[in-house]
């Protein structure tokens, strides 16, 4: 899963761009090659591509040719996944976090399921677009030093 996570489009953007920005192990105060520089990494893509998911899920939400349902279903999953009140609570030590890990990504599933393929398509392609104008707008930004 953790080599599926790297590859994906935002986290080879995010690390395109921790290589242009010459962030390196030294400047972490982490040595080369350590075991906690990966974690550093990991836990950078990880942040991009939740992020990005978010606004992709966002974009299906708002979109006006999305039934009810889907949409009721994912802003339902991001208030549980915010709110402090949930099923079990977050204080038994593995049961409290294991309801979140297992409600809140089915919740998404059901609701991406109800939602017509035309609009999943036009989200992702509106993703896309960002994603590509972002990346210009950074080399551009870049040439111009």
């Amino acid at each position: 899963m953790l080599q599926d996570l790297l590859r994906a489009p935002a986290a080879q953007e995010m690390v395109a761009r921790l290589e242009a920005t010459a962030v390196s192990p030294s400047t972490t105060g982490l040595e080369d090659g350590s075991h906690q520089w990966l974690v550093v990494r990991l836990f950078r893509a990880l942040k991009v591509y939740v992020a990005w998911h978010l606004r992709y899920y966002k974009l299906i939400a708002r979109d006006v040719r999305t039934p009810r349902t889907p949409k009721i279903l994912l802003w339902s999953a991001v208030l549980y996944a915010v709110s402090p009140i949930g099923l079990v609570p977050d204080v038994i030590p593995v049961l409290g976090y294991l309801d979140d890990v297992i409600i809140v990504p089915t919740l998404i599933m059901i609701a991406v399921k109800r939602v017509p393929p035309e609009v999943i398509i036009d989200c992702r392609l509106i993703m896309g677009i960002r994603r590509g104008l972002a990346t210009a707008d950074a080399s551009a930004s870049a040439s111009e030093r």
